[in-house]
């Protein structure tokens, strides 16, 4: 049987961050979505990165029926401190990857929502 913690994590996009001296990136794999089921904002120091899955898929035949439902979310939670200038955040959504890329700043800054390219 597998572990908790892997059916626990087993829904979350594996992400990467980076951290230069000028800027950080975030890159998540989040494929088979839509970039408007997905959410990003900044709380605090944290990234937030929601997402929302629905697909319903039906064939109907003469002596057939077939109807495969997927529903599925999930909310990743990035703590990468205060010093973020959240206000020229980018982020795209290509190939089911998402890259949020932030620059730095010496002020912080509490509460952001990012919009998706």
């Amino acid at each position: 049987f597998p572990s908790l913690n892997n059916v626990l994590t087993s829904n979350l996009p594996s992400v990467d961050v980076s951290d230069s001296k000028k800027e950080v990136t975030v890159k998540a794999e989040i494929p088979g979505m839509d970039k408007k089921d997905i959410n990003i904002s900044w709380h605090d120091g944290v990234l937030n990165i929601h997402g929302e899955k629905k697909n319903e898929k039906e064939e109907k035949g003469k002596n057939q029926y077939y109807k495969e439902c997927h529903y599925g979310s999930f909310t990743r939670s990035i703590p990468l401190g205060k010093n973020v200038d959240w206000s020229k955040a980018k982020a795209k959504y290509k190939n089911g990857i998402l890259s949020v890329s932030m620059p730095k700043t010496k002020s912080e800054q509490k509460v952001i929502d990012v919009k998706i390219d």
